[in-house]
């Protein structure tokens, strides 16, 4: 077995995905963030280098609205983004089905700075 590898049932299997969009919440950033911005995603075992390649809406804190249209993100934001793996592919599943395999974290620098 590899790092990120999952073992599952033959009749449920690990949904695996190279794109997915994602709401992530940016802790401490020390720039904006933007489409292209590259780091890397920590996922149970897995740690593969992504790309954000687009910001679907961002979320207003209070009232929870989305918002579309946004060029970029900064510490504090809320948002709804589409990651794309760089080499090949990971097993994910929706945080509302399997908390487990659903959360991950974007890592830059040796730091963590949002999440989801």
């Amino acid at each position: 077995m590899n790092t990120g590898f999952v073992v599952c049932s033959p009749s449920q299997p690990v949904h695996t995905v190279q794109v997915f969009e994602a709401q992530i919440a940016i802790l401490e950033h020390k720039s904006i963030i933007c489409p292209g911005y590259t780091c890397v995603l920590h996922a149970h075992t897995a740690i593969e280098e992504v790309t954000i390649s687009a910001i679907v809406a961002t979320i207003e804190k209070g009232t929870g609205k989305k918002k579309r249209g946004a060029r970029f993100v900064k510490t504090g934001d809320n948002a709804i983004v589409r990651i794309e793996m760089l080499n090949g592919v990971i097993c994910l599943e929706e945080y509302k089905k399997m908390q487990g395999l659903g959360r991950f974290t974007l890592r830059d620098e040796g730091m963590h700075y949002y999440f989801f």
